[in-house]
């Protein structure tokens, strides 16, 4: 699962890198973009039960402080190589906290 993490957080760090820092109220933006890439995961590893070819989606993760909405995520995986396809996400901040 470990070349699995890497590959996808170079996918989607491109995307989350803003947003996961408000979503999940950190104060540093990796620590709070791997925790999002470590909730992906989870649904990942939940939905991987076998070797052969996996296709789900993945429709929204939801955070402390608000939800990520994923739109038409294709998850493929054939041979040991995971292809994150049409990957589209949003956010939707419900709640924003900052330590002062």
């Amino acid at each position: 699962m470990s070349e699995y993490r890497e590959l996808f957080a170079i996918v989607i760090s491109g995307f989350m890198g803003f947003y996961a820092n408000r979503l999940t109220g950190k104060k540093d933006s990796r620590s709070g973009e791997q925790a999002l890439i470590d909730k992906l995961f989870a649904e990942i590893a939940r939905i991987d039960k076998d070797n052969g070819i996996v296709r789900t989606r993945l429709d929204k993760l939801e955070t402390e402080n608000g939800t990520l909405k994923v739109e038409n995520y294709e998850l493929r995986k054939e041979n040991s190589v995971l292809t994150i396809e049409n990957a589209s996400l949003k956010t939707e901040i419900l709640t924003y906290r900052k330590e002062v």
